[in-house]
């Protein structure tokens, strides 16, 4: 008998890896908008997000 794939706790995991990458993702776009009010240049600010 196969086992299955789909399980309640690959669905949890699943979900609980794809908000936080959204979350990430979100963060990361605000980053560079929040460094340039902090004084840093529009480079500075652009490097920093990237990495």
């Amino acid at each position: 008998m196969k086992d299955k794939i789909i399980t309640r706790n690959f669905c949890c995991i699943f979900l609980a890896l794809f908000f936080v990458s959204n979350i990430m993702y979100m963060l990361m776009s605000t980053m560079s908008e929040y460094t340039t009010a902090l004084g840093a240049s529009p480079m500075g600010a652009g490097m920093g997000t990237g990495i």
